[in-house]
């Protein structure tokens, strides 16, 4: 009996983390999200003699001037992805140094480079490009979804709503049939999609131009803007070379009765569930960028260039006279955030995974070809999908049969032999009150 009593104690005691999920495999024929693509270009920036012979004065949404003593910083920014560290570099009004020398750096050479590409989808269909701000300047993402489904523009700055429905020029075929709206591209089972991307060395003036670095390759989710991936994850991709790219998709989903329980008990979000400030799309890293954001403006006032802002709200960009002490409070921020994620804090960020979620797993293989050009071949393997299930390992129906067999083992009674004993102490009850009632 003593025995029985102790074990149904932790049982009870257990039950909270008795609701965890468990995974199983299961068979899945669903159609599959296609992941987005990002590339990006040879970076190039402009000598400092080449200045110093023109005198250039740049003139853009605020205004500033590249001097000559400093135009070399702009390779170091670019490939460092920090702030200019020489104030008398930008004569700026709001700040947004970074993004301004990115954006001088796409329109002297980026764009024209990019017309005379070429891109394929299953061989006969051409893409459309998103052109997007990266850790390492401007970048083109393919596959991705439109900004305005991903970010609420009502939260961030203008700069940061990408460009969609960019094309190259360069004729692939006449009968060619082009995607155009209907973005993130899907697959379903059976089928072995592939994508077919090469891109040429750029064609500078060697004498004005030099190079930062080669070009990165990027596959990533298509609800996640490159804007916010931290450089160590791009792949170096070079001139000559054929990279391949095959793609392993791992799929979690959920039963749908488990939205009774508390996120916190199930581990995960369904959509809609949890919304966030500055993003539509809810994922796991879109939310670790929004608690980044916010513990970062909490603690220094401003924010890295690369994270969500908005000038009108007065969510601005950390200026140069404060970069010593922006380094030093990131390097704060981040290891909050670090604690909020994996602990529980005043500042926990919540940020859990989707219920129904997708991820990527890509193993990149680079063999010689016999031109200068880069090409990137990336496949789907559909028929090898890992799909998992989740739902809930021990359910209250569940917990009273590991009662009843354990009173049955320990103390030879089953929780119907106690319901009867209750049924009778009740009824015994009541028709001895009954019976005085009517003796009375």
């Amino acid at each position: 009996m003593i025995a029985c009593g102790w074990l149904i104690k932790g049982i009870n005691e257990k039950l909270p983390d008795s609701r965890v999920m468990i995974y199983d495999s299961v068979s899945f024929n669903d159609n599959v999200t296609f992941p987005a693509l990002t590339i990006i270009p040879e970076v190039f920036h402009l000598k400092k003699t080449f200045f110093e012979i023109n005198s250039i004065s740049l003139s853009m949404r605020n205004g500033f001037t590249l001097l000559p003593s400093t135009i070399d910083q702009i390779c170091s920014f670019v490939i460092r992805n920090k702030f200019c560290s020489v104030i008398n570099l930008i004569n700026f009004q709001t700040d947004k140094c970074g993004y301004l020398i990115a954006k001088y750096a796409r329109k002297t050479s980026v764009a024209a480079w990019f017309e005379e590409q070429f891109s394929l989808w299953n061989n006969e269909i051409k893409l459309n490009f998103s052109e997007i701000r990266t850790v390492f300047g401007m970048g083109y993402s393919l596959n991705l979804i439109k900004a305005e489904k991903l970010f609420n523009s009502n939260e961030i700055d203008n700069e940061l709503l990408y460009k969609s429905n960019i094309r190259p020029k360069h004729p692939v075929k006449n009968t060619s049939r082009l995607i155009k709206n209907f973005y993130p591209i899907t697959t379903k089972a059976g089928d072995r999609p592939k994508l077919k991307i090469k891109f040429s060395q750029q064609d500078f003036n060697s004498s004005n131009f030099e190079r930062c670095n080669f070009p990165k390759v990027l596959v990533h989710h298509p609800t996640l803007s490159p804007t916010f991936i931290d450089r160590d994850e791009f792949i170096d991709i070079n001139f000559g070379e054929t990279m391949n790219i095959e793609l392993n998709v791992v799929i979690i989903r959920t039963d749908k009765n488990l939205k009774k329980l508390k996120s916190v008990e199930r581990g995960c979000y369904f959509d809609n569930e949890f919304q966030l400030k500055f993003f539509k799309t809810y994922t796991q890293k879109n939310c670790e960028i929004e608690c980044f954001t916010n513990i970062t403006i909490k603690e220094c006032g401003c924010v890295s260039h690369l994270m969500p802002y908005n000038a009108i709200k007065n969510i601005i960009i950390c200026q140069n006279e404060y970069q010593t002490f922006y380094e030093s409070c990131l390097y704060q921020t981040t290891s909050k955030l670090l604690i909020s994620i994996h602990f529980s804090t005043e500042q926990n960020c919540s940020c859990l995974p989707l219920c129904n979620s997708v991820s990527y797993y890509a193993k990149y293989n680079s063999l010689k070809n016999e031109n200068k050009e880069a090409s990137i071949k990336m496949i789907l393997n559909i028929d090898n999908i890992v799909a998992y299930r989740r739902y809930q390992q021990f359910s209250f129906h569940d917990i009273i049969s590991y009662v009843g067999g354990l009173l049955g083992l320990f103390v030879g009674v089953s929780v119907l032999s106690i319901v009867e004993i209750f049924y009778f102490i009740i009824s015994k009850s009541f028709v001895r009150i009954c019976s005085s009632l009517r003796a009375q």
